[in-house]
């Protein structure tokens, strides 16, 4: 297990396009070009990135939930927040739930499982003042079925489930998953091969699908990877000799059987987990605060500049 805080690895460019809205693909698949950034050498690579989660899962500056009035619109504010509770009590979203879409109006971006009748900040029709850029957009899931991924680096809380009570401080476990889905671990017990248990992860694609030589030879390498003396139970070390370990050992050995720069904990961590994991981080807190609030708000990027 490991503390927790993009992608074709043994084939792989960055895209370093930064947006304020958690809109972007949770899938997409990068590749290994660019520069890293600085990484502090005092901080352990797994502290950092269980520090990076806890903070992001934290409600980030600049964000609201619930609602905050209006400046000379309190009264009309707890009024149109009345209305859009009692209206919306009878089909209140599930807790957690698993998609999310993000509006706006009233100059502000709002979070929700649905796009309401009425707005929560002015209790107007919100459809009847859209623009283009104003139109509802769907909030893709960061989060996958591993056991539907081949070939892929894949994060799991080591109890529970992302969505569903994870407080961004609690142990994550990572593994690799065969071209069938079945994900192959490391614990203090030994190597492990599980079908299921792994429906809600981060996921990092190591292979381009149109690598079909080396996908199929995959399951061979890991099966022989994982018969390794190395990864007998006694070997264990929660600190350097770990599930990461595992998984970064086998992709390196790929890597250095095609004659390709291997990484470090550090620089796979950095160009390959950290992106994902703040997307992850991210979606989760608009989970909690929509599941609490029915709603999640932020000022508009457009209303900041023209303050």
């Amino acid at each position: 297990m490991w503390w927790w805080g993009d992608p074709h690895i043994v084939n792989i460019t960055c895209n370093k396009k930064k947006t304020q809205k958690v809109v972007g693909s949770a899938r997409d698949m990068i590749a290994v070009t660019g520069q890293t950034r600085p990484y502090p050498p005092a901080m352990d690579t797994l502290e950092l990135m269980r520090q990076v989660l806890w903070c992001t899962v934290s409600p980030p500056a600049g964000l609201c939930s619930g609602v905050a009035p209006l400046p000379g619109s309190c009264d009309s504010h707890t009024a149109a927040m009345a209305m859009f509770r009692d209206q919306e009590e009878a089909e209140a979203p599930q807790p957690l739930a698993p998609s999310l879409v993000m509006f706006t109006h009233c100059d502000r971006d709002i979070y929700s499982c649905s796009v309401p009748q009425q707005c929560p900040l002015c209790g107007q029709i919100p459809v009847s003042s859209w623009e283009l850029e104003k139109a509802p957009v769907s909030i893709p899931n960061p989060f996958v079925n591993a056991h539907r991924e081949k070939c892929s680096f894949v994060v799991r809380p080591t109890k529970g489930r992302f969505l569903g009570g994870y407080d961004g401080r609690s142990d994550l476990h990572v593994g690799i998953t065969s071209s069938k889905g079945i994900v192959h671990h490391f614990n203090e017990t030994g190597t492990h091969k599980d079908v299921t248990g792994w429906e809600q992860c981060v996921s990092v694609p190591l292979v381009p699908p149109d690598q079909y030589a080396l996908i199929h030879q995959w399951d061979s390498y890991i099966e022989e990877f994982s018969r390794n003396e190395k990864w007998l139970p006694h070997r264990y070390n929660e600190k350097d000799h770990n599930c990461y370990m595992y998984a970064l050992m086998f992709i390196n050995s790929l890597l250095h059987l095609q004659e390709k720069k291997t990484f470090t904990k550090e620089e796979f961590t950095e160009r390959f987990v950290l992106p994902r994991t703040r997307r992850a981080s991210k979606y989760i807190t608009l989970c909690h605060e929509v599941s609490q609030h029915y709603f999640y708000i932020v000022d508009h990027p457009r209303s900041d500049r023209r303050a």
